[in-house]
C-alpha cells in the first residue's frame, strides 16, 4: 500500500516530495490595546505554539532593513493543529504564527489583525510526501498530480486580499 501525506513541516531526508503550493505565516492577533510593535517584543506576549513547526519557539523574522531576526517565545498553549491554534486565536488567548491559507479569511473580516507589519516570516510550502523509488505506483503519481493542479488553481486560497 502507497501512502501520501501532505507537509507543511520539515520534511523525512528519505521521502519523495513534491511542492504542491507556497504559503506564508501570518503573524496575527484578536484586535488588543497592547501589540508587539518589533520581534523582541513577542518575549513578553502569550504566543500559541504549532508544535509541527520546524523551528517551533523559535520565530525567525525578516526585518524591513533586510536583517533576520530570530526570537524564543514562550505562551500557555502549544498544538500539533492549526485549526486549534486558529481557533485560540479567535478566542483571544494570544499571539500566532499560522498559514495565510489558515487565517486570511479572519484576516480580511477584521477577526484577527496583521502583526509587525513591516516584519515577515519566511516563505514555506506544502508538500506531498510519498516512499522513495524509482517505480512510484501510477494511483499514487495520478494522486499527486491531481493536488498539484488543484493547488495551482487556486492561487487565491492563500492571498490576504
Amino acid at each position: 500500500m502507497s501512502r501520501v501525506r501532505s507537509r507543511a513541516a520539515s520534511l523525512p531526508g528519505k521521502a519523495a516530495k513534491k511542492c504542491l503550493a507556497p504559503t506564508k505565516a501570518w503573524r496575527t492577533a484578536k484586535p488588543w490595546s497592547r501589540l508587539p510593535e518589533r520581534p523582541a517584543d513577542l518575549e513578553v506576549h502569550n504566543c500559541l505554539v504549532y508544535t509541527y513547526r520546524a523551528s517551533r519557539k523559535d520565530w525567525r523574522f525578516l526585518g524591513p532593513d533586510g536583517s533576520n531576526q530570530v526570537v524564543q517565545v514562550t505562551g500557555n498553549l502549544e498544538a500539533n493543529n492549526a485549526e486549534a491554534l486558529s481557533a485560540a486565536l479567535l478566542d483571544g488567548m494570544g499571539l500566532g504564527l499560522l498559514p495565510l491559507w489558515l487565517v486570511g479569511s479572519d484576516l480580511r473580516s477584521g477577526r484577527l489583525m496583521e502583526l509587525l507589519k513591516d516584519y515577515h516570516a519566511p516563505d514555506s510550502a506544502i508538500y506531498a510526501v510519498y516512499p522513495p523509488g524509482r517505480h512510484l505506483s501510477p494511483k499514487v503519481r495520478r494522486f499527486v498530480d491531481f493536488l498539484a493542479a488543484s493547488f495551482a488553481q487556486k492561487e487565491a486560497w492563500c492571498a490576504k486580499e
